[in-house]
């Protein structure tokens, strides 16, 4: 029996586990100790399935990931998708109702193939004819300031397309788009359905489009760099990503015993 056992941490990436090389080469070696002694450990990003190959964070993983912010689940050991739920319009629609807003974006990212190391980065106008009939993964839009992304988050909001939507913001000049159905809170639930025998399921997070990971688990963490809106949902609140967010989290279990 190890300390750790039915526990199951699901952490968002950027801002909570790696704020530089350093904090994720500290977080990946309190996780090894973490799943060493039983615990079950991952991640909700809104990252691609390629992104977390990268060593520091698949030696972390010893449960499916959640990626593209809910979109994809996927099983590394296996090599193989668990869950996949795209956006129910295509790019052409996207593009034809929110292309005046985005006149002044510095870009929007399309996600569309989970195998592909990125998503196409281009400008509105410039959506490359072959995926236009395409049903995204997920789609970011990129602003000059995150005033630009909040009057345009607000404008989608009121469009009858985006209805079945999560509309969200991972940081402050980025708006992200994700079926109502695949958020980062699906994921964990996903998850923590398929391993079985978790008793606990920790989220830890720092930006909006963690909220619905926080408000899903049994423990939602914010880190201590986390936005007001997501910290005022948390049952705890730990160090800022910077210093070592996930290590402080797994310290406190560990010396708690349980989290309070």
């Amino acid at each position: 029996m190890g300390k750790f056992d039915g526990y199951l941490i699901c952490s968002d990436l950027d801002g909570t586990f790696q704020c530089g090389a350093e904090t994720a080469r500290i977080n990946s070696e309190a996780v090894e100790y973490y799943t060493q002694n039983g615990g079950k450990f991952t991640f909700a990003t809104g990252r691609t399935v390629s992104y977390l190959r990268q060593y520091e964070f698949i030696k972390c993983v010893n449960a499916p990931a959640c990626l593209y912010n809910g979109g994809i689940i996927y099983d590394y050991k296996n090599e193989k998708v668990l869950f996949e739920k795209r956006l129910n319009f295509p790019i052409k629609d996207f593009a034809g109702v929110a292309g005046e807003g985005l006149k002044n974006a510095e870009c929007i990212v399309i996600y569309h193939d989970y195998m592909a190391e990125e998503g196409v980065a281009c400008q509105i106008k410039d959506i490359p004819d072959t995926i236009l009939g395409v049903k995204p993964i997920k789609i970011v839009c990129i602003f000059k300031s995150a005033e630009d992304a909040d009057s345009f988050k607000k404008m989608a909001k009121g469009q009858k397309l985006f209805e079945h939507c999560y509309i969200s913001k991972s940081w402050n000049v980025s708006v992200e788009f994700n079926i109502n159905e695949a958020t980062k809170g699906h994921g964990l639930k996903f998850i923590k359905n398929h391993l079985g025998g978790i008793h606990t399921a920790v989220g830890i997070g720092d930006y909006e489009n963690d909220i619905p990971l926080i408000q899903q688990a049994d423990i939602g963490v914010a880190v201590g760099n986390a936005v007001d809106d997501l910290k005022s949902i948390a049952n705890i609140i730990v160090k800022p990503g910077a210093d070592c967010a996930v290590k402080d989290l797994i310290e406190i279990l560990e010396r708690n015993g349980q989290l309070q």
